[in-house]
């Protein structure tokens, strides 16, 4: 009787068992679907339509849409380049949008004067949207300004921005055969043999060691990927970046896989910039380089009892930080924020604009955006920014910067507040990376158009800290919690956090100069008055004297001075201050009145901070140099990696913070080199300098270029 009640119970339990059980995969599984499909409306997929520029048969310049109006002189991105024929030809994307009408307009940057203004007739022809603008009315070698909007049954305003460029240059259709045939060959080393190597500069000192960054002096073996196997699994796209009557410069950018020593297919975002020029019918390769980043994959993620392996990368810039245990670590790459958390074995893909089930590739993997990390905390709770341009989403299509909250309990992202901006990507990455900081009390403090603001986060409300600061006259400390500027003759240096400040007094006859901060010691500079010179452009050049190290108290600690040497400029660190040293061979200071005599260190006595984390190399023989981070407080889980998504990301056009921006006029010069932006100098002979370095362009702040070295091969 007892033995068979016990069966009967059993049976019952477990039928019970099975029915919550049951329950339960229902239950989770409607729950997470409720998830995805709350997280794919907060997110949503990319929509905006994504223009090309046609050169022959080859669709370049791909344009994305912008739903605000963005200060045209930044946006240098491609280049549309005319020959004889006068006409853009146009090929539209339109992810599904029923486009109504496009109009567009070509100004002069100069004397912003509009010489074009018309509709762009459109047609489909084979299923494929096509369009044509007529130009006429411009100058040969010369740059324009060129703005499309388009009306969508779903938008009412979407603008597509370039630079125009008219040459009378038929060999266009000729370097972009080369370029795309070029990069073709290198995917095979025996088809590449013959045909490259006229063209490459093999240099034998060369490491060849690192296939993440390729130029024109690597090895034959480098340049065709060292045997690895890359397919392409995307089409290459062209982007025009610099045009004159023989020259041009070029980037070819694709998504690729090859399979690692385990035969497991990995993917990789490679970028290659050429340049190129056709003298007497014969083509010139003056410039390659090949950037290859490997996108991390949570599914394939290579970790370790004490390193996490992040496989072939361009450099060991890695955007990364750790609590300060080191237990959890967030890191960037190829666009998204991962956290690793230690003692889990677990990674979260906190943040991406990558929509793996609903992308197509083009518009949710454009990389014209940026993460900042501002803190990782002992929880895992996290506050990062992502700046540029905006994938998807509720603000799809704007440009500006989102401050993010991470709950790493609750598994969420709340977007905190949203500050648009009219400044091109790149240009907001040369301010915005400058400082961007959240105090305990939550007050962000940004520096946008040459003015630190504090927005009140909880509050959707901000003020303007300090107006009108020079970037030239602004220090900011490695974690942001220290800032310098120039105050008349004066520097002032504040506490973020506490809010306290200090005061350095200078003088009519010294001008000082903010340099940086070594922990939490204010670096600084001085000049006597004669030795700050201005050409007759107001081009300015500071030739410090001396330069000093002054702690938290105020007390100078150490002081930097050579006789009949003079200090240009300072780069500053967490460990040493590393300064050039020139001497006066003249008068005319901003051309031939200095000369460079080497360099310089004052060394931090000061350990930085370790959190037992950080970013180093490893050798393998497929794969060669590997970037991986380091962590020594060890995985003592057994279970394989865990990989998670948020539950939540939530998003809002209630949390866009409309700031009344003060804008100065822009002094700045843009200095563009290998098709991006390589520095911002106030200097006009400085920004020459560092074209010629880089054998790119010059650009002022209103858009017009003002030198080019790519001219000097006319």
């Amino acid at each position: 009787m007892i033995s068979k009640f016990i069966k009967k119970a059993l049976v019952l339990i477990g039928l019970f068992v099975v029915i919550i059980a049951g329950y339960s995969v229902v239950h989770y599984n409607s729950r997470a679907q409720a998830i995805s499909r709350e997280e794919k409306k907060l997110m949503g997929s990319a929509t905006l339509p994504v223009v090309y520029s046609m050169i022959g048969s080859y669709q370049t310049n791909e344009m994305h849409g912008y739903t605000m109006e963005m200060n045209q002189a930044d946006m240098r991105d491609n280049i549309i380049a005319i020959h004889s024929s006068r006409a853009i030809e146009l090929v539209i994307d339109a992810s599904g949008q029923q486009v109504a009408n496009m109009t567009y307009e070509i100004t002069d940057p100069e004397t912003g004067r509009q010489v074009v203004s018309d509709d762009v007739i459109f047609w489909e022809e084979g299923g494929v949207l096509k369009g044509r603008a007529e130009v006429e009315e411009v100058e040969s070698d010369k740059d324009y300004f060129f703005h499309m909007v388009m009306q969508t049954e779903e938008e009412s305003e979407i603008h597509y921005y370039a630079l125009l460029k008219y040459e009378s240059n038929s060999d266009m259709v000729k370097q972009v055969e080369f370029i795309r045939e070029f990069s073709d060959k290198l995917l095979n080393q025996e088809e590449a043999l013959d045909y490259i190597l006229p063209y490459i500069e093999p240099n034998p000192a060369n490491a060849n060691d690192n296939l993440g960054s390729v130029d024109i002096t690597a090895s034959f073996s480098q340049f065709t990927y060292q045997n690895l196997g890359i397919r392409r699994t995307t089409e290459p796209v062209i982007i025009v970046k610099d045009m004159t009557a023989q020259a041009g410069s070029y980037i070819l950018k694709f998504q690729a896989q090859a399979e690692n020593e385990y035969g497991v297919k990995e993917t990789y975002d490679i970028e290659e910039f050429y340049r190129v020029c056709i003298r007497d019918g014969r083509i010139y390769l003056i410039k390659y380089n090949r950037t290859m980043n490997q996108v991390y994959d949570t599914k394939l993620a290579n970790t370790s009892p004490n390193r996490m392996n992040l496989g072939i990368l361009e450099s060991t810039d890695v955007i990364y930080q750790a609590s300060n245990s080191g237990k959890y670590i967030s890191f960037v790459n190829e666009g998204s924020l991962y956290q690793m958390s230690i003692d889990d074995n677990r990674v979260t893909q906190v943040f991406s604009f990558t929509d793996e089930e609903d992308g197509d590739g083009i518009r949710d993997t454009y990389d014209s955006h940026a993460i900042n990390l501002i803190h990782t905390e002992e929880n895992g709770n996290m506050d990062f920014l992502v700046y540029g341009y905006m994938n998807r989403g509720e603000h799809e299509g704007k440009s500006g910067v989102v401050l993010y909250r991470y709950d790493a309990e609750k598994n969420e992202v709340n977007e905190r507040v949203f500050i648009p901006s009219n400044r091109s990507y790149e240009v907001l990455g040369t301010v915005v990376g400058k400082l961007s900081t959240i105090t305990e009390d939550n007050m962000l403090y940004i520096y946008l158009n040459d003015n630190i603001y504090t927005v009140d986060i909880e509050g959707k409300s901000y003020s303007e800290t300090v107006s009108n600061v020079r970037r030239q006259d602004l220090a900011i400390s490695n974690d942001g919690k220290l800032i310098s500027w120039r105050d008349g003759t004066a520097l002032r240096v504040l506490n973020l956090e506490s809010g306290q400040t200090r005061k350095v007094e200078g003088s009519e006859n010294v001008r000082l100069v903010p340099l940086g901060f070594v922990g939490e010691d204010f670096v600084y500079g001085a000049a006597k008055k004669q030795n700050v010179y201005n050409d007759k452009f107001g081009d300015e050049t500071v030739l410090m004297s001396s330069v000093s190290i002054m702690d938290a108290q105020s007390k100078v600690v150490k002081k930097y001075k050579k006789s009949d040497r003079y200090i240009l400029d300072a780069d500053v660190s967490d460990t040493m201050v590393d300064m050039t040293l020139v001497k006066k061979v003249g008068t005319k200071v901003n051309s031939v009145g200095y000369q460079k005599t080497g360099k310089d260190q004052i060394v931090n006595n000061v350990e930085a901070e370790s959190k037992g984390v950080s970013i180093g190399t490893i050798t393998t023989e497929r794969k060669e140099q590997e970037v991986v981070i380091n962590y020594t407080r060890s995985v003592v889980s057994k279970d394989e990696v865990k990989f998670v998504k948020p539950q939540k990301n939530s998003t809002s056009a209630d949390n866009a913070l409309n700031m009344e921006q003060t804008v100065v006029e822009d002094g700045h010069y843009y200095v563009y080199g290998t098709g991006t932006l390589n520095s911002v100098c106030t200097s006009k002979a400085r920004a020459k300098e560092a074209a010629n370095d880089c054998k790119g362009y010059v650009s002022d702040g209103k858009g017009n270029r003002v030198y080019s070295y790519i001219e000097t091969f006319k």
